[in-house]
């Protein structure tokens, strides 16, 4: 398709381009935008429930800092990736004190490895 807009004399003149057809590498746009739903879903839920809260707050905080990244420079108004910025930020804050030790489904988490490793520790 492309080539046909050449001129005869620029056909002529050299070969046509060898273009591919897009979308036909293994993980392309059309696959990671299948991914995404879910890997926000599993992410999100993971939060909530404070199930590896430290490990789902860095997916996350990895997953928002690529979204600001991707349309950076940053531009105020509907276009703004701020918010991204600052939900990055408030996971990495999360995954830096903690959290889910105290509360959710890490707590019985960080019970049951206390109970099963916490005892072969030698006294201090």
């Amino acid at each position: 398709m492309q080539n046909e807009v050449a001129s005869d004399e620029q056909r002529q003149s050299r070969s046509p381009l060898p273009l591919v057809q897009p979308r036909t590498n293994v993980i392309d746009t059309s696959v990671i935008d299948r991914i995404v739903p879910y890997f926000d879903m599993a992410i999100g839920l993971c939060l909530l429930l404070g199930f590896f809260t430290p490990v789902a707050a860095l997916a996350a905080a990895g997953f928002l800092g690529s979204v600001f990244l991707s349309q950076y420079p940053p531009a105020s108004g509907p276009g703004s990736t701020y918010y991204q910025l600052i939900e990055c930020m408030a996971c990495l804050v999360l995954a830096g004190t903690g959290a889910g030790r105290l509360a959710g489904l890490d707590y019985f988490l960080h019970l049951i490895v206390r109970k099963t490793w916490g005892s072969t520790a030698p006294p201090a």
